[in-house]
């Protein structure tokens, strides 16, 4: 084989040359596997806090590849800088989320899962803020006098359709 892609047959050769002691050849079959995510060849990304948007949040993050240049190919083949890897299913690696978890405060965990060349997965957090200025408040319906005592009304408090808890999320 050409010792180029995952799964093909690959060997080494090793061929004496005329001027040795030795003569003949030997020849050695290995595999040719994904690089895991998790490797030292791999740097993954920080991810800063994301501001609240009221929508689903997919950061920006790059995922660099130190043994291959920028345009994809093998740093043994010359050329500089690092490949960026590509999101997408038939590219290097997909992103996964809990079911609308990227969408309100807290911390958020994602899972990047290698495809294509690549294996394994990375497991990154980054947290969402949000001003309580951009929650609502529901209407207060008029609350009757209790003898001197401070009136304290239950709230419901929503930050797009979720409810905010008390002690929690705000005091």
């Amino acid at each position: 084989g050409d010792n180029l892609e995952i799964g093909t047959e690959a060997f080494v050769t090793v061929q004496a040359p005329e001027t040795s002691n030795y003569d003949g050849t030997a020849k050695v079959p290995f595999e040719i596997i994904r690089v895991d995510l998790a490797s030292e060849f791999i740097i993954d990304p920080l991810i800063e806090t994301q501001d609240y948007t009221g929508s689903e949040i997919r950061p920006e993050f790059v995922i660099s590849d130190t043994r291959r240049n920028s345009d994809g190919t093998s740093l043994l083949d010359g050329g500089s800088g690092m490949y960026a890897l590509q999101e997408g299913e038939d590219k290097d690696y997909v992103v996964e989320f809990a079911d609308g978890a990227n969408k309100y405060p807290g911390t958020v965990t994602m899972t990047i899962r290698g495809v294509g060349h690549y294996t394994g997965t990375l497991t990154k957090t980054f947290n969402i803020t949000a001003s309580l200025s951009q929650a609502v408040i529901a209407p207060i319906p008029a609350q009757p006098y209790d003898d001197g005592n401070a009136v304290e009304p239950k709230l419901t408090v929503t930050l797009g359709d979720k409810t905010l808890t008390e002690g929690e999320d705000y005091r």
